[in-house]
């Protein structure tokens, strides 16, 4: 059963991400972050995903994380990741993509 996603807008250009990244659930995800990276392409061009809200992460969750940043750059919309949950560092690590991916705390 595929847990229902959702990305939730928290305040200006700040949304959270929740709940498992899977192959299934992520093509639901990413539009829902297209939608919020469009958004802050209308107010003032500055977007964070606030990771925190993650549960289990597969390697599908790097897709998605640069398929946002693909359109981010697309739109112009200056974007970061913050409070990326462990699972997701250690992907992150062993894809090497730490130089790529911009990550806060």
């Amino acid at each position: 059963m595929i847990q229902h996603q959702q990305v939730e807008k928290r305040q200006h250009g700040v949304f959270g991400v929740i709940g498992d990244l899977s192959f299934e659930s992520v093509p639901l995800v990413e539009k829902e972050g297209f939608a919020a990276i469009s958004l802050c392409k209308k107010s003032d061009g500055n977007l964070v995903f606030d990771l925190s809200g993650l549960g289990h992460c597969s390697s599908a969750a790097l897709a998605l994380l640069l398929s946002w940043l693909r359109k981010a750059h697309e739109l112009e919309v200056v974007l970061s990741f913050r409070a990326v949950p462990e699972q997701l560092q250690a992907l992150i690590n062993s894809a090497q993509l730490g130089d790529i991916l911009p990550l806060s705390k």
